[in-house]
């Protein structure tokens, strides 16, 4: 009974939520308040059955329903408190003519309810920490007529977002402009020429907030930044060893050791490290130094997150240009690739070529969504601000704060991108394109990870394969080009063999981590294949062959979704990376 009446006022609170004049946030709070006090009963109740845990079947969907239900009640109470912080401004959230409005209703909102605001990211932390035990695939499929499994999906999913959002709750004022100006610089990344943190950073613009309004200027090229901004940025030994592995025949050796790179990391390169914090600090440094005004923050976009809310929103008509932008394919090469993405790269890279303003493309389509978004009604920009997180869990939308505090909320969310730590295995391939092209809109890769016991530990062999199907058109593929690979393993990882590269593999430390760096060079067309095999420190290899097999696959921000196909001790899967992070666990 407490299950059915729960999902009952659950789709009232829906539709009250995805009411197109706005919800009433006094029916809101007084709905989650007793969702809250459901499920609160429903925990009592089952608690009442102990013999439930004695019997295999269900023992596991009873103890992932008891999780569920607590992290409901937090999530609930939580909005409730939302709820009531937001009700004195509802009319002026919900109901104003457009999201300007709404936007700055909201920001007044938030500055006047800090204490509400506090409660609730405590009450959402507490979901947060329950719902990371809840199983979905354990629950049954069905139950009383319910679909309980598809439910708790949504539920998980739901509170798992609840609970990324707590921590920045009460920094939200601040963050909006409420609390006087922001001003946020925006870069783009080209993640048709992948680096590090997910693609070239191709231009930059300011975007300035106050009271929630935002005000976005056109964006510049990055080569209008100074390249030695910042007094400090020496060329990292590493990439000088690769260079000199190379060989001066090799196309890196000659970006390494040319005039540009010839006092250390340019501006334009100074993402060659996957932390996020790192590789920001320097390109502030440079940035900084360039007399440009200062920023409060860095939001990263890459050209998937463009095509992503251009998915929601459909075509936009952009003034000054011929075509409207749209996420609709189409094909060069025979290769489908989004129209936007075509067109951003047609004037940026061909029709603008020699104009001062030729990256202002990105910003003009990005004011151009920016305004289609203002004039959605509030249920879309929910559904959209939904598609947005689930492009930062992607890695399409980064953020780095100069301040600590901030930084710190940053680093436990997917909006920043950290070396991870594991207990048990671990594998982060890095890519960095220095070919001066666009190929990684047509490369497609394949990954295939061994593990296999050798001598006492393991030894691990991973195969990349690379296919390029483009031919050259001096435009945006060159014939070939040089691939920086990076393999972020366990530290004190021991490098067995390696094919495939140019020259010899380098090895070095970096972030907690051992890493395996080669230079690969990629074909246009054709495809090419790295393979390098290691052992794992001999204690961690006899931790994983003795408790079972722990894996943890840290996925490369700017990059379409990666297939590994997966041979671990004998057992077979393939599995696809899409979101920051994915952990695979042998059967127990």
């Amino acid at each position: 009974m407490n299950v059915k009446s729960m999902s009952q006022r659950a789709e009232r609170l829906q539709a009250q939520l995805g009411r197109s004049e706005g919800p009433d946030m006094r029916s809101v709070e007084v709905d989650l308040r007793q969702l809250a006090r459901e499920a609160q009963e429903a925990q009592a109740s089952l608690s009442r059955l102990p013999w439930l845990q004695f019997l295999p079947a269900v023992s596991d969907w009873q103890r992932s329903a008891q999780h569920l239900l607590s992290a409901g009640r937090w999530a609930a109470l939580g909005g409730a408190e939302l709820a009531a912080a937001m009700t004195p401004q509802q009319e002026q959230i919900f109901r104003s003519s457009g999201a300007r409005g709404r936007l700055e209703a909201l920001a007044e909102a938030l500055e006047r309810s800090k204490p509400q605001l506090l409660e609730a990211a405590s009450l959402w932390t507490r979901a947060g920490e329950e719902i990371a035990a809840v199983d979905p695939d354990s629950l049954p499929s069905s139950l009383f007529g319910l679909p309980v499994r598809a439910r708790a999906r949504d539920a998980v999913q739901g509170i798992e977002h609840a609970s990324m959002a707590a921590p920045w709750l009460p920094h939200l004022p601040s963050l909006l402009g409420g609390e006087g100006s922001r001003r946020y610089l925006l870069l783009f990344q080209d993640s048709g020429e992948v680096r590090a943190t997910g693609g070239f950073l191709a231009a930059f613009a300011l975007l300035d907030v106050s009271d929630g309004q935002i005000t976005l200027t056109p964006s510049r090229d990055i080569y209008d930044l100074p390249r030695y901004g910042c007094p400090d940025s020496p060329l990292p030994g590493e990439a000088l060893r690769l260079a000199d592995a190379a060989g001066p025949d090799a196309g890196t050796f000659r970006v390494f050791t040319s005039q540009v790179w010839r006092y250390g990391i340019p501006v334009q390169d100074s993402n060659w490290w996957p932390d996020l914090e790192r590789s920001m600090g320097l390109f502030l440094c440079h940035y900084e130094g360039s007399g440009e005004p200062p920023v409060d923050g860095v939001v990263l976009v890459d050209m998937t997150f463009l095509v992503g809310l251009l998915e929601e929103v459909g075509p936009v008509k952009v003034e000054g240009y011929s075509q409207p932008f749209s996420s609709e394919p189409v094909t060069y090469f025979g290769i489908d690739i989004p129209q936007a993405v075509y067109q951003i790269l047609l004037y940026s890279e061909r029709l603008h070529v020699g104009r001062p303003d030729r990256k202002r493309v990105v910003s003009d389509l990005s004011r151009a969504l920016l305004e289609r978004l203002y004039d959605m009604p509030a249920p879309r920009i929910r559904q959209i601000g939904g598609r947005a997180l689930e492009l930062a869990r992607e890695g399409h939308l980064l953020v780095y704060f100069p301040t600590e505090e901030l930084q710190r909320l940053v680093d436990r969310s997917p909006l920043a991108r950290k070396i991870a730590t594991a207990d048990g295995d671990y594998l982060y391939l890095v890519e960095a394109n220095y070919a001066g092209c666009k190929c990684d809109l047509f490369v497609e890769r394949q990954v295939e990870q061994k593990a296999v016991e050798h001598e006492g530990t393991v030894r691990r062999t991973v195969t990349i394969t690379y296919r390029n199907p483009a031919p050259p058109d001096r435009w945006l593929v060159k014939e070939g080009g040089t691939y920086v690979v990076r393999a972020y393993v366990p530290h004190g990882s021991r490098l067995v063999s390696s094919s495939g590269q140019a020259g010899a593999p380098v090895i070095y430390d970096d972030s907690g981590a051992t890493v395996f760096a080669f230079l690969v060079t990629m074909p246009a067309p054709g495809s090419v294949e790295l393979s390098f095999s290691y052992d794992l420190p001999a204690q961690l290899g006899r931790e994983l062959l003795q408790n079972g097999y722990a894996l943890l696959i840290q996925r490369q921000p700017g990059l379409p979704p990666v297939r590994h196909t997966l041979s671990v001790m004998g057992r077979q899967e393939e599995i696809v990376v899409r979101e920051t992070a994915r952990l695979w666990r042998e059967d127990p």
